[in-house]
């Protein structure tokens, strides 16, 4: 099975432009682990976690002034669709990264792949196993 079949495509992305503050609350009100930082062709340039701006749920204080471009984590890690889940899940365990970003065949995101995604298959694919 490939990641297409299990990533989100509601995917809340930021510009780099954007302040860290909201960057947070973006976090915090959408509930989500991380958010893509896109050019204006929706390429992703880079990926804010909730790791990089939250300590135990507060906002770092060393981060109040800046903007998701300082905040990002540069060269994010994308794959394609048609990326097998198994290989998927073998690329966050060697990167140690709970977020993949996937791409199509000219850069642009349409999709995120989270470790919870991969977990929720497996658990899926064990039920199917056993009731199957």
């Amino acid at each position: 099975m490939f990641v297409a079949n299990i990533m989100s495509t509601a995917i809340i992305t930021a510009g780099p432009w954007l302040s860290a503050t909201r960057l947070v609350e973006l976090l915090v009100d959408e509930n989500v682990g991380a958010i893509p930082i896109v050019d204006d062709q929706h390429r992703p340039m880079g990926i804010v976690t909730r790791a990089d701006v939250l300590e135990e749920d507060d906002f770092r204080s060393d981060a109040l002034e800046l903007t998701a471009a300082e905040l990002m984590r540069q060269s994010p890690i994308t794959i394609e669709p048609n990326t097998l889940i198994a290989d998927a899940a073998r690329i966050m365990a060697r990167q140690r990264v709970h977020h993949l970003l996937v791409i199509d065949e000219s850069g642009v995101l349409v999709g995120v792949v989270s470790s919870f995604d991969v977990v929720r298959w497996v658990a899926d694919a064990q039920l199917l196993h056993l009731h199957g």
